[in-house]
């Protein structure tokens, strides 16, 4: 892992880097080959940012506002989805403009986190241990990645299909469907409240709860022949949801991987990306199989059968421990005297 290495701050500027580059190449890009490298390298900074901003959470923040602190960061996809579509609908011709401006903002973005983020200084706090894959993959951690790839599998026919329906099957015009996918961007704000949502009903009610209504979202898109209507209760739905459960799922890993949160950030968004990947092609066979609408449903179905999972009753405890503050308690019982926030390492 490259944060408990070389530091959360070092591996953010680096994922800033490495998105302002994609973006310029895709800006730059004049054929089709260095378009896809552009949208490649901008893509994989999302993975090397996640796991560092949840060590540099761990370990700058007091235990009871790290969950907050970790949902409010995930919902920063959601700024991210409602500026590009506005911009998309401005930019027209001179879209490139606006892949080198976004590429502009990755660098201020990794400016800013120079100043906030701990860099050599904290090494000595971020240290872990080697890791066996025992430690990556066992009873403990895979509820939490059979639910991460649940969830990125049934979504993945929404971020494919849900345009696409709705202007060649639904109702909306091509102009309006940029304000419905603004309209995810906007709602996956309310996403960010994820961590004051688990520490009021519990880690349990909140992955279900949120499991149910984004797999119904899903199918929902659908209703009324995709009416406009419909079609953006749906997206709201789905917006806020995806971000919500991404969060939970932050939480969820942070409390499995309590010694190393980068490696269990990273290892659980990887799996929803799996489940992506695997989920588009098969929603495109079902979509020609049995119908684009019925895609949708069947898909979100297997968003609700992912609310069967649920954490193991350590991972449970420990959230309860985390609201509670307990956990700072025992880690200064354990360390004797060091810093609280330094965290327990678990033991499977």
């Amino acid at each position: 892992m490259l944060s408990p290495r070389y530091g959360p701050r070092n591996v953010v500027i680096l994922a800033g880097v490495v998105a302002a580059i994609g973006m310029a190449v895709v800006g730059s890009a004049g054929n089709g080959a260095m378009l896809a490298f552009g949208v490649l390298l901008a893509g994989m900074s999302t993975g090397l940012a996640s796991p560092p901003m949840g060590d540099a959470v761990k370990y700058q923040l007091p235990t009871p506002r790290q969950a907050p602190a970790n949902s409010w960061i995930n919902s920063g996809t959601s700024l991210g989805v409602l500026i590009s579509a506005p911009i998309a609908l401005l930019a027209g011709e001179y879209w490139r403009v606006a892949w080198v401006t976004f590429a502009g903002l990755a660098v201020l973005s990794a400016t800013l986190c120079y100043f906030v983020l701990p860099g050599s200084k904290k090494r000595s706090e971020i240290k872990f241990s080697g890791v066996q894959w025992k430690h990556w993959i066992n009873r403990h951690s895979l509820p939490l990645l059979y639910s991460s790839f649940m969830m990125g599998f049934a979504s993945s026919v929404y971020w494919t299909f849900s345009r696409d329906y709705l202007v060649e099957f639904g109702t909306m015009s091509a102009d309006m469907s940029l304000y419905f996918w603004a309209v995810i961007g906007i709602s996956g704000f309310l996403g960010g409240l994820a961590g004051g949502f688990v520490k009021k009903v519990g880690i349990v009610v909140a992955l279900r709860t949120s499991l149910l209504g984004f797999g119904i979202s899903i199918g929902g898109i659908t209703l009324f022949q995709g009416g406009v209507t419909a079609a953006f209760i749906s997206g709201a739905f789905f917006g806020a949801l995806y971000i919500m459960l991404t969060g939970i799922f932050l939480i969820w890993s942070v409390a499995v991987y309590s010694a190393q949160p980068s490696m269990g950030i990273a290892l659980s968004f990887m799996t929803i990306a799996l489940g992506q990947v695997i989920g588009a092609p098969f929603s495109g066979w079902i979509a020609e199989t049995f119908g684009i609408a019925q895609s949708f449903w069947i898909l979100g179905l297997t968003a609700i059968l992912a609310t069967v999972i649920r954490p193991h009753s350590k991972e449970i405890e420990y959230f309860e421990d985390l609201v509670s503050e307990r956990v700072d308690a025992r880690n200064n019982e354990v360390i004797g005297g060091c810093h609280a926030n330094q965290g327990h390492k678990r033991k499977y």
